[in-house]
């Protein structure tokens, strides 16, 4: 099923019951909600360098610095690092992902032989990136590899490559994994416009956009229209979508790129939960992780693969959601750090030296 119809069911079947748009007039951010939680929790916060620490007295509990929490290993941060070596390590557990190659950047000719080898559509991408940024989807023709390869390169990180990827068409989902289990889960919809009948795809985006200024957290990033997607659809942003239509203006689901968060915690199948904790569990020192998964239901593993783990995921996606109901991942974060931490020294008694 197109990726655009699989869209629409989850804007027409899923949203209405959701309680409409919600607008986080304080956005917070990532490690404000788990420092706050942190502080809930009665543990004493010191900011050290650029890290922030949790003690229970003089008992290091944890501790997050730049996204990223003491409860990944560095080993896990490595592999993590490298979405080719993310996914050997998902293959070797068994754990579905895309088929996929990574090339130097100055390989394109290779990259071209792979492309026509497949005989499907690709994803071309950094091999190392956030945000979406470099990211071409359902890739074909020599030109489109072309495009897609330069604007890959644009974005390329030291010691990155170019990944080019299998194109599964699906539901994007970002699942949470805190110590073996799915503490929250939300899909990300690409950028979309509901049609009315009467205005214009501009008049559409604009509106919507009036919207996301309203969202503390998504009002920084704005909606990202793919002119050439609309031209494969016989559309311009002067074209008038029919009633109740949605049209989805970019194939990249990341809020960076005009995508909507939507919490699906309560919805998502024990089955694709299971899927998540499996591919946390396949990366080495991996406690907790955002596991990207590509679905074709909410409710069915049928189809669905791993795309990738992120070690440093944004927790403000599942606190602030645009549509559902917000989920204390925070809390869930430092819980863990309690669990795992040592025990607190009831009156210590200090070392005495040996004869």
């Amino acid at each position: 099923m197109p990726t655009s119809l699989l869209v629409a069911g989850i804007v027409k079947s899923v949203l209405p019951t959701l309680g409409g748009f919600r607008e986080h007039r304080n956005a917070g951010g990532h490690t404000a909600f788990i420092l706050d939680a942190a502080r809930r929790r009665g543990l004493r916060t010191v900011d050290i360098g650029m890290g922030h620490y949790f003690y229970r007295g003089d008992v290091l509990v944890g501790g997050t610095r730049q996204m990223l929490t003491s409860l990944v290993s560095s080993l896990a941060v490595s592999a993590c690092n490298s979405k080719a070596v993310t996914k050997d390590l998902l293959r070797a557990s068994g754990v579905a992902t895309p088929r996929s190659r990574t090339f130097q950047a100055s390989a394109l000719d290779l990259g071209l032989e792979y492309v026509d080898s497949v005989a499907v559509p690709v994803v071309v991408k950094p091999s190392r990136g956030a945000g979406g940024q470099g990211v071409t989807c359902g890739v074909q023709t020599v030109e489109e590899l072309h495009d897609a390869w330069a604007r890959a390169s644009e974005h390329l990180l030291p010691s990155a490559s170019i990944l080019v990827e299998e194109h599964v068409v699906g539901i994007d989902v970002r699942a949470y994994v805190v110590a073996g289990r799915v503490v929250a889960a939300a899909t990300r919809l690409p950028a979309y416009v509901v049609g009315d009948g009467r205005r214009s795809i501009a008049e559409l985006v604009e509106e919507k956009s009036a919207l996301r200024a309203r969202n503390a957290y998504l009002r920084r990033m704005e909606i990202v229209v793919d002119q050439a997607r609309l031209g494969r659809l016989g559309m311009t942003m002067s074209s008038i979508p029919a009633a109740d239509s949605v049209t989805v203006l970019n194939e990249t689901a990341n809020l960076h790129q005009g995508g909507e968060n939507v919490d699906v915690t309560t919805i998502l199948s024990e089955g694709l939960k299971d899927i998540a904790v499996r591919a946390a569990a396949a990366i080495p020192g991996l406690a907790v992780a955002g596991i990207d998964l590509l679905v074709q239901s909410l409710h069915s593993v049928e189809g669905a693969v791993v795309l990738e783990a992120n070690t440093k995921a944004n927790i403000s996606v599942h606190h602030l959601p645009a549509h559902g109901q917000p989920v204390d991942v925070g809390a869930a974060l430092v819980d863990e750090m309690i669990r795992t931490a040592p025990p607190a020294v009831e009156d210590p008694t200090p070392p005495t030296a040996r004869d």
